[in-house]
């Protein structure tokens, strides 16, 4: 009887065992792969974007252009305008560059720039800027004279130049022709270190 249970328990067993086998085993699915998005430029929209870096590129160089050369304009100096026509030509051309100082020096009374003034002054030649007149020392006879500005000189009209003993003598004849009067100036020049320089400046009336 015993023998008989036995059997049929080991019967049963493989039974269950065989349909355990038979059974179907379920599966882990894989992951889907992953798929790569392609992405499409328009290329009309690219050369767009393109374009429109390289204008303002450009702006910023043409604002930049623009500054400098403001800049630039900004630091030239102005040129103060001559309150008389100097001449071209003289009878003695060797003297022209000393003719056009002199009109220089009765511009720059005019205009109160004692630095200029002091600047084409020889030894013995002094520019009193508070009373706004020459002290001339190296002369015979030393004297004082007030500057004149342009109204009171008029017209200026060159008579003559002269050199003696290395100096230059430059005449004008200030002419104001509504009062009808006229004086003449006379400035004497002599060389400083190259350059030519004012030793004095007298009137005859």
């Amino acid at each position: 009887m015993m023998k008989k249970l036995l059997t049929f328990v080991a019967i049963i067993a493989l039974t269950l065992i065989l349909v355990a086998c038979n059974k179907p085993q379920q599966t882990t699915p894989e992951p889907p792969e992953p798929t790569e998005t392609i992405e499409v430029v328009d290329e009309e929209d690219e050369v767009d974007e393109n374009e429109g870096t390289e204008d303002v590129a450009e702006e910023a160089e043409e604002g930049s252009d623009e500054e400098n050369s403001t800049v630039e304009t900004n630091t030239e100096p102005a040129q103060p305008e001559d309150l008389w026509d100097k001449p071209d030509k003289i009878e003695n051309m060797e003297h022209l560059e000393i003719v056009h100082l002199a009109y220089d020096i009765f511009a720059a009374q005019d205009r109160k720039d004692y630095s200029f003034l002091e600047s084409v002054a020889s030894k013995g030649t002094t520019v009193d800027r508070n009373k706004n007149k020459f002290k001339f020392e190296n002369v015979t006879y030393p004297y004082e004279m007030n500057f004149f500005t342009k109204e009171e000189i008029g017209t200026l009209e060159l008579r003559y130049t002269h050199e003696e003993d290395g100096d230059v003598y430059v005449g004008f004849g200030a002419i104001n022709y509504e009062e009808e009067s006229s004086f003449v100036f006379e400035l004497i020049f002599t060389k400083e270190d190259g350059k030519w320089k004012m030793r004095s400046m007298d009137i005859n009336k």
